[in-house]
C-alpha cells in the first residue's frame, strides 16, 4: 500500500497526527458538551424557577386576597348579604383573573341565615350576584377537603364550558367561627393569562408545560393535550417507559431532570413527550398549587456551539493537513531524486560494476554523506572482492593440501574390514573420526607371528598439522620396535625383548629425543594370542579400555605407565588377562566421553555438565557386547553423534577386538 517514500511519509506523518488530533478533539468535544449541557440545565433551571415563581406569585396574591375576605368573614360572622355583596363585587372587579367568589355557610353551624350560599360572578363585564338556598352539594372535593383539612385547597383544572370555553381553577379556603367550621369562601380563576405567559416560549424554542399534582397536563404547546392527557396516558400511547417513570418521580416531589432519547415511531412529534431529537426537562415546582412548570429544550440547539466549534476545529485542521501534504510532497521531490540516484546505483553495482558511482551532484545532508559513502564502499568493495579472490585461492590450496595430508594419514590406517578375513578365531573392528581435517588420534593392528596379534590405540596433544606429524611417527616408532622385537624372537632371542613393555619403553626413549613442542601421547598397546585369548597390554597413560564378559560384566584396565614422551627413562608395567569365548575390549580415546551435548533432546539423566561420560559409555556398551565389533563400534559413534549433533571438539577414535568361540 505505501510503496513509495512520499507515500510513507505522508502516513506516517498525517496516520498520528489524526489520531491525536482524532482524540484531543473528542476529549474537548466530550468536555464542552458536558459543560455545554450544564451551563444550558443551569440557564433553563433559572428560567422555568423564575416563570414558576411568577405565576405562584400571580397564584399566592389571589389567594392572599381571598384570605383577606376569610379575615373579614371571621370577623364579621353576622354580615349581610348585602355588606358581602359588596366586598365580593370589589375583589371581583379588582381581579380580572376572578372568575367570581361564593360563599358556602355550613347548614350544620349556620341554621339561621337564609343566605347560605352567595355567589357572586363576571358575566359578560359585570359583576352578578346568585343566592342558591339550599341547593349546593355540599360533598364536593372543594367544600368538603377544607372542611376536613381545615386547610386552603386548590382544585385541579377544569374547562368551563358556560358561558364561554375557558380553563379554570378553583380555590377553596375554610373561615371558623368561635373555632368551629362554619363554611368555604370559595373563587373560581382563570387559567387563561397563565395559559399564555406559559406558552410563551424561549428565544431557542424550548418549550413549557403545566402538570397538576395528579399528572395532568394544565398548559401545553399543543392546546390538544391540555386537560385531556396525562403524563402516563402519554407514556402509554407513545409506549415511553422512562417518561412514566419520570412522572411517578416528580409526583412523589422528586424534581429531577431528564434525558428523553428520541423515538422512532410513526406518532406525531411532540416535542416534549414524543421527540424525535434528544430532548432535556428540567422541572420547576409551583409552590402555592404545587403543579410542576416543566421546560423543555432539544439537545441539538444545546450542543449547537460545541458543533459549530468542532465545524472550525475541523476546518482548520484540514488547512493545516493540506499545507503539511504539500510540505511533504515538495520536500519528497527532493528525497526522490536523490534515492533515485542511490537506486541507480545499486543496480550497477548489482550488475557487476564495481567501477560504478553515485550520480548528481553530493548534498552536505545524510544523503550527501551516504552517497559518498557509497561510492567508498564500491572501492573497498572492488579491493576485498580481489582480496577475497585471494584469500579463497589460497584457502583451496590448504584445503587440497590438507585433503591430500588426511588422504595420507588414512592410508597410514588400516581401512580394510574385516583386517583378517581367515582367522575366526577373533573379530576386529576401528574407526577414526578428526574434529579438523587431520586428527591426532590413530590406531593400528598387525600380526607379530602367527598367533599374536598387536593393536595399539593412541591419542597425541593437540589437533592439525603438528599432531599428525607426531602421529605418524608416534605409529611408525611403534610397528619398528614391535618389528624389531619380533626379528630378535625368530632368531631366538630372550623373549624379555619381545613384551609390551619393552616395546613401549622402547617407543617412549625414541620420542623423547629431538621432542623440542613438547608434545605427548597416551597410548594402549596389546599383545593378543588369538589361540589362548591372552592378553598382554601396557596402558601409557590411556583411557583404560573395558572388558566385557560374555556375562554382561563390565572392568578396566587402568593405566600401567605414565603418558609417552615426556618422562626421560619412563617405566611401564606389563599386565595380562585372558578373554573368554565372546569376551569383548573397547579402547576408546577422550573424544568420546568428553564429547559436549548439543541437543537437549538428548539429555541424558547421569550424564554430568553435559558430557558423554564414562557411565554412560559403559552402559551403552553393555546394551550392545552381543554384537558384532563393528556394531559395538557403530553404536558408540551413532550415541556420540546424537550427544554432540555431529559437532565433535576432539578426535575420535574406537577400537573393539571380541574373541569368537571356535
Amino acid at each position: 500500500m505505501f510503496r513509495s517514500v512520499r507515500s510513507k511519509l505522508l502516513a506516517g506523518i498525517i496516520i498520528p497526527l489524526v489520531i491525536f488530533y482524532g482524540m484531543v478533539a473528542l476529549i474537548e468535544m466530550r468536555r464542552q458538551r458536558n459543560h455545554d449541557i450544564h451551563y444550558t440545565e443551569q440557564l433553563k433551571e433559572e428560567a422555568a424557577k423564575r416563570r414558576a415563581e411568577q405565576i405562584d406569585s400571580e397564584l399566592a396574591r389571589i389567594s392572599a386576597n381571598l384570605r383577606v375576605l376569610k379575615d373579614y368573614i371571621e370577623a364579621h360572622p353576622d354580615a349581610t348579604t348585602d355588606e358581602l355583596h359588596w366586598f365580593f363585587s370589589r375583589y371581583v372587579r379588582g381581579n380580572p383573573q376572578l372568575l367570581g367568589i361564593f360563599i358556602a355557610y355550613d347548614p350544620e353551624h349556620n341554621i339561621n341565615r337564609k343566605d347560605k350560599i352567595l355567589n357572586v360572578y363576571r358575566e359578560e363585564g359585570t359583576i352578578k350576584t346568585h343566592m342558591l338556598g339550599g341547593e349546593y352539594d355540599y360533598s364536593r372535593d372543594i367544600y368538603l377537603i377544607p372542611k376536613l383539612t381545615k386547610m386552603q385547597f386548590w382544585s385541579e383544572p377544569y374547562i368551563n364550558i358556560e358561558p364561554a370555553k375557558q380553563f379554570i381553577c378553583t380555590f377553596s379556603v375554610p373561615f371558623f367561627f368561635d373555632d368551629k367550621f362554619a363554611g368555604c369562601l370559595v373563587a373560581d380563576i382563570s387559567l387563561e393569562k397563565i395559559r399564555q405567559f406559559v406558552q410563551s416560549n424561549l428565544p431557542d424554542n424550548s418549550q413549557f408545560a403545566v402538570i397538576s399534582p395528579k399528572g395532568s397536563i394544565i398548559s401545553d404547546s399543543d392546546p390538544e393535550l391540555e386537560m385531556n392527557e396525562t403524563i402516563f396516558s402519554l407514556a402509554e400511547w407513545y409506549e415511553r417507559g422512562e417518561l412514566a417513570q419520570w412522572g411517578y418521580q416528580l409526583l412523589r416531589g422528586d424534581d429531577t431532570r431528564i434525558r428523553l432519547a428520541a423515538v422512532n415511531n410513526s406518532q406525531p412529534e411532540k416535542m416534549i413527550w414524543n421527540n424525535k431529537e434528544p430532548v432535556w426537562i428540567i422541572p420547576a415546582r409551583i409552590k402555592e398549587t404545587n403543579w410542576t412548570l416543566i421546560v423543555a429544550t432539544n439537545e441539538n440547539v444545546i450542543l449547537q456551539p460545541t458543533y459549530e466549534r468542532l465545524k472550525q476545529r475541523v476546518y482548520i485542521f484540514i488547512v493545516v493537513l493540506l499545507v503539511i501534504i504539500a510540505i511533504v510532497c515538495f520536500a519528497s521531490l527532493r528525497l526522490n531524486t536523490e534515492l533515485k540516484y542511490l537506486t541507480d546505483f545499486a543496480s550497477e553495482l548489482a550488475k557487476g560494476n564495481l567501477n560504478a558511482k553515485v550520480k548528481g551532484k553530493h548534498s552536505e545532508d545524510e544523503f550527501g554523506h551516504l552517497a559518498d559513502t557509497f561510492d567508498k564502499m564500491s572501492t573497498e568493495l572492488k579491493a576485498s572482492i580481489n582480496r577475497l579472490v585471494l584469500e579463497t585461492e589460497a584457502r583451496k590450496t590448504i584445503e587440497g593440501e590438507l585433503q591430500a595430508a588426511r588422504k595420507i594419514q588414512l592410508s597410514l590406517l588400516p581401512r580394510t574390514f574385516p583386517a583378517f578375513p581367515d582367522r575366526a578365531e577373533f573379530d576386529l573392528y576401528a574407526k577414526n573420526e578428526p574434529a579438523t581435517f587431520i586428527a591426532g588420534d590413530f590406531y593400528d593392528f598387525f600380526f607379530i607371528n602367527e598367533n599374536t596379534i598387536a593393536f595399539t590405540i593412541a591419542d597425541v596433544s593437540g589437533h592439525g598439522i603438528p599432531a599428525a606429524l607426531f602421529m605418524a611417527v608416534s605409529r611408525t616408532a611403534i610397528r619398528n620396535s614391535a618389528a624389531r622385537n619380533n626379528c630378535a624372537v625368530r632368531n631366538n632371542c630372550d623373549i624379555k625383548n619381545n613384551s609390551a613393555k619393552e616395546i613401549m619403553s622402547s617407543v617412549d626413549s625414541l620420542l623423547m629425543s629431538n621432542n623440542d613442542d613438547c608434545m605427548f601421547v597416551t597410548a594402549f598397546f596389546g599383545m593378543y594370542d588369538v589361540s589362548t585369548g591372552e592378553l598382554c597390554y601396557v596402558n601409557a597413560g590411556h583411557n583404560p579400555p573395558y572388558v566385557l564378559r560374555s556375562d554382561g560384566s563390565i572392568t578396566s584396565l587402568p593405566a600401567t605407565g605414565p603418558i609417552m614422551a615426556v618422562v626421560d627413562d619412563a617405566q611401564y608395567d606389563e599386565n595380562c588377562i585372558v578373554l573368554a569365548p565372546n569376551d569383548v575390549i573397547v579402547t576408546f580415546t577422550d573424544g568420546v566421553t568428553e564429547a559436549h551435548m548439543r541437543n537437549s533432546s538428548a539429555n541424558w539423566k547421569k550424564s554430568k555438565d553435559g558430557l558423554f561420560g564414562e557411565q554412560r559409555l559403559e552402559e551403552l556398551i553393555q546394551e550392545v557386547h552381543t554384537g558384532t565389533a563393528k556394531e559395538i563400534t557403530d553404536a558408540i559413534f551413532a550415541a556420540v553423534t546424537e550427544h554432540d549433533c555431529g559437532e565433535h571438539q576432539d578426535d575420535i577414535t574406537v577400537l573393539v577386538l571380541k574373541r569368537n568361540p571356535v
